[in-house]
């Protein structure tokens, strides 16, 4: 919940500014005559699926990176436990810098 509440903040102008534009287009659309709508409905309409893909990619990235760190911590104990010292000491190693060059990407 808290990464949830986190890409929100983070992307909180974004979405005033995707508001304010939703809310200029309605206007913009009731003063339009009845056959230019269908036309303007359809252009902002894939727009909304570019803006979607966009969103879909970033979130997925994002998501991504605490499964890709789990996953290296786990590699890092299973390989302590089969009584690799060094080799787990390695992989924690690139999950912790991994982790850290994800945020910087951010």
């Amino acid at each position: 919940m808290d990464e949830v509440l986190a890409f929100r903040r983070e992307n909180l102008k974004e979405h005033r500014a995707y508001s304010r534009a939703v809310r200029k287009f309605v206007n913009e659309l009731a003063q339009m005559p009845e056959k230019e709508r269908a036309k303007a409905l359809k252009d902002r309409l894939e727009e909304i699926r570019d803006i979607a893909a966009d969103l879909k990619t970033l979130s997925r990235k994002v998501w991504k990176r605490p499964a890709s760190f789990a996953l290296s911590i786990a590699g890092a104990a299973w390989t302590l436990k089969t009584g690799d010292p060094i080799g787990a000491l390695l992989a924690a190693g690139a999950a912790i810098l991994g982790a850290g060059d994800a945020k910087n990407e951010a």
